[in-house]
């Protein structure tokens, strides 16, 4: 089936992978609008909902502690897709299974395709990313900017 071994040595890393994104991915967008929105997400959706980035930046995120990245993000994401807790979410969903991948990557580079998929597979499965990949705040983007900056 197969023309040499070295064939077969990639291909069921990548096949599991795959089904490691998939799992991820799946647990991250199961019912992730089945909440209305919180406090929390309430203000990130105010902040990014201005007619231009300029006052998304003035109005939206100077009163605020935390950077503009986000909010700019999410100015986009209503502008262009909508307005629902689940395209506001999308994002951080996004971002979380993108983080799933870049740790596979860190975890190849480092030590080799076994260790990169355990730790994928542990952090696709995680609580702790899994809820905050379902919330629109940035913190799944940061993870995931933290780990490719690392990477």
């Amino acid at each position: 089936m197969w023309k040499d071994k070295g064939q077969r040595l990639y291909l069921l890393p990548t096949i599991t992978l795959i089904l490691i994104l998939i799992v991820s991915a799946g647990l991250r967008f199961w019912e992730i609008g089945a909440e209305s929105l919180w406090n929390d997400e309430l203000s990130s959706w105010v902040q990014g909902d201005y007619n231009s980035i300029e006052e998304v930046v003035n109005e939206g995120v100077r009163p605020d502690v935390h950077p503009p990245g986000y909010q700019i993000l999410l100015h986009f994401v209503i502008k262009y897709v909508g307005e629902t807790e689940v395209v506001l979410r999308l994002p951080s969903a996004i971002a979380g299974i993108l983080s799933v991948f870049v740790l596979y990557l860190i975890g190849t580079r480092l030590y080799s395709r076994k260790e990169g998929l355990t730790a994928a597979a542990i952090l696709a499965v995680s609580w702790g990313p899994i809820f905050y990949a379902q919330e629109a705040r940035a913190y799944s983007i940061l993870m995931l900017t933290t780990s490719v900056s690392f990477y």
